[in-house]
């Protein structure tokens, strides 16, 4: 398939103001021909010589990979569950901090309320701050 490109002097606002100086003829895929308007000669030129060479992206950054997809997710592993938990308020950690899949992250809440349930990860931290009143009560109250 041959295709003819021509290349103008100038440009208008809107329209082409001059002719044509010269006409690119894509003959094959290898090779592209130059005809100039001066002169009646082609220029062979191989397109191989310019391009540059193929390769792998260097900077291109390799797919994450959800760090609990080939480990299996129990209520019983507390140690697990307790680094999804944040240690000051007992919420659970979203995935946008975790970096777990959806269905991790699902496995991860449903075995955290779970656990919560059935007395193995507490409900909400106790407050270790500076308000030793409030402290005080809190041993009180459970203890």
């Amino acid at each position: 398939m041959a295709a003819v490109l021509g290349l103008c002097g100038g440009l208008g606002k809107r329209k082409f103001t001059r002719f044509p100086t010269a006409f690119v003829c894509l003959t094959n895929s290898g090779t592209r021909a130059v005809l100039w308007r001066s002169c009646s000669q082609c220029k062979q030129v191989t397109s191989s010589e310019d391009l540059p060479i193929p390769m792998e992206n260097p900077y291109k950054e390799p797919l994450k990979k959800c760090i609990l997809c080939e480990k299996r997710v129990d209520y019983k592993n507390v140690q697990l569950l307790s680094q999804f938990i944040s240690p000051f308020t007992g919420c659970i950690y979203g995935r946008h901090i975790t970096g777990l899949c959806g269905k991790k992250q699902r496995e991860i809440t449903k075995a955290i309320k779970r656990a919560q349930i059935l007395g193995r990860v507490h409900h909400e931290k106790r407050w270790t701050g500076r308000n030793t009143s409030w402290n005080q009560d809190f041993r009180e109250k459970y203890q």
